[in-house]
């Protein structure tokens, strides 16, 4: 795992920018390089004290204390209560189209998390899941195996591990 950002975005113009600079290169607008590191490290899913390690790694050093007011100031909570639950929703549909019904809350929840920045409850996750699809949330409960056919050309030609 790495642990070194090497580009990050400016939050003006969009335009790719080295960590080592405090401006954009291409329009001049100052690019807060604490901010774009701890929102890094935060939707990745890090505690606190790994986000310290990493931080001094960057060459920040803050106290925990502080990172947590960052994170008040930046906006960034681990408990969402204010998530709109119709987003929530939709991203759990396009999860589910994407992973197929095998996929848990667990699974979707860490996708909203890790891909989609947000952070619902996933008691909330659950809930959705099991309403948008029922028999598979069942189905993952018992843990019943589901059998797939295959049309195999000869012996050994297809192994699956179950």
């Amino acid at each position: 795992m790495g642990t070194d950002i090497r580009h990050i975005n400016c939050e003006n113009c969009q335009a790719e920018i080295l960590i080592v600079y405090s401006f954009c290169n291409n329009c001049g607008n100052r690019v807060d390089t604490e901010k774009e590191i701890i929102q890094h490290y935060f939707h990745r899913g890090f505690p606190y004290d790994v986000i310290l390690d990493f931080l001094s790694k960057h060459g920040i050093s803050i106290s925990l204390r502080t990172l947590k007011r960052r994170l008040q100031k930046y906006g960034l909570r681990k408990r969402n209560s204010d998530v709109d639950e119709e987003t929530v929703r939709n991203l759990v549909r396009s999860e589910m189209a994407n992973a197929g019904e095998q996929s848990g809350y667990r699974t979707i929840w860490h996708a909203l998390r890790l891909i989609h920045n947000i952070h619902p409850p996933r008691t909330l996750v659950a809930e959705i899941l099991h309403e948008l699809d029922p028999e598979a949330s069942n189905a993952r409960r018992s843990r019943k195996l589901k059998r797939r056919k295959y049309l195999s050309p000869g012996p050994n030609y297809c192994w699956h591990v179950d």
